[in-house]
């Protein structure tokens, strides 16, 4: 099996600390290299019978067609007004509106020909969906209610209700798919051809995804049949550190406080701070299995793995030299996180041939 060193950890930490909906992570942004007795923390299980099925790799006509029309919005003429067509999902309603709380008029909840993508989810719940199936012209009571954590506490969890006139409605169209179109979008000349490229793309980045799957999928059923007897809290807090740093520098990018981010988000900030401590323990809890398992298994790191792997983190997080990398992320930090790879690998590998 082709050796990939992945960032595994990282990836787990997106899955498990994903409310921001951001996907970005600082490069091999993991925890410090356990160096004490895990079996004081892990209980090793029978993790060889761990149930793991791998995902299979299909790409279909439907997959093909839906790219191809993600590519061609790129291209798509300017959204063209529709007279007669009712909004629908995709649809952009130009309208006015306006906000009652309490029979009166809500501050800055008003709006002349605003230009609103339904489905966007840029409006209250209830908001969009209300405008589906309206015609142009018409007029709609929209009885609705914010949010227990809306932003305005002023409105928060309140009755609320819009009156809005659907003026315009635009639909996207699409230019129609021709060798003139695919050769000036792409390298290659024909239609068929076009579609036997985004077929291959597709295929790729399928097998790329599921490979990251399968490693998660892997790592957890493992997980599954280890016991955690407790939590170092030097990682766990080194962890939350880490985790509010991201949060925070996100917030900052938004212009926001780390309070209003979460505020926004639909959190308090305990209900956050229990979370970050929530995914601290989950991803404490995948590196001391992980490295319980390398040590029963006597998986060891050799220089010449140790030499291979730097020169891949090198590559993989776009560092000038290895030395700078070794400098930025610490050389136990670095072989500890070198040892899961490898033995995250090794349990692949067992897995995939039972």
């Amino acid at each position: 099996m082709k050796r990939n060193i992945i960032k595994v950890l990282a990836l787990l930490l997106i899955a498990l600390f994903s409310f921001s909906g951001c996907k970005e992570t600082s490069p091999l942004d993991t925890g410090e290299f356990y160096s004490y007795d895990l079996t004081k923390y892990v209980e090793v299980g029978d993790y060889k019978s761990a149930k793991y099925s791998p995902m299979n790799v299909v790409v279909g006509a439907d997959d093909v067609e839906e790219r191809i029309k993600s590519e061609l919005e790129k291209y798509k003429l300017t959204n063209k007004e529709s007279r007669d067509k009712a909004v629908s999902i995709g649809d952009t309603a130009v309208i006015d509106f306006e906000g009652f709380v309490d029979g009166k008029a809500i501050e800055g909840g008003s709006g002349k020909d605003f230009p609103l993508e339904i489905g966007s989810g840029s409006f209250i719940d209830g908001f969009e969906a209300g405008l589906v199936g309206k015609k142009i012209g018409s007029t709609t009571t929209l009885n609705l209610t914010f949010p227990k954590k809306y932003h305005s506490a002023e409105y928060a969890g309140k009755d609320v209700t819009f009156i809005v006139t659907v003026k315009k409605v635009y639909v996207v169209v699409y230019p129609e798919l021709t060798d003139d179109i695919v050769s000036s979008i792409s390298t290659v000349k024909t239609v068929s051809e076009y579609k036997t490229y985004i077929h291959d793309l597709l295929t790729k980045e399928f097998k790329e995804e599921a490979e990251t799957k399968n490693l998660e999928n892997l790592v957890s059923a493992v997980i599954d049949e280890c016991k955690i007897k407790k939590y170092p809290k030097k990682e766990v807090k080194n962890y939350q550190a880490k985790l509010k740093t991201r949060e925070s520098d996100l917030a900052r990018q938004k212009d926001l406080t780390l309070e209003q981010y979460v505020l926004n988000s639909g959190m308090s900030m305990k209900e956050f701070n229990e979370k970050l401590e929530e995914a601290a323990k989950k991803l404490v809890a995948k590196e001391m299995v992980i490295l319980a398992i390398a040590d029963k298994e006597g998986i060891r790191l050799t220089d010449e793995q140790y030499e291979i792997s730097l020169e891949e983190y090198k590559e993989k997080y776009n560092y000038i030299s290895t030395d700078q990398l070794i400098e930025d992320i610490g050389e136990d930090n670095l072989r500890g996180q070198m040892i899961i790879d490898y033995t995250i690998e090794h349990l692949m590998s067992y897995m995939t041939s039972k």
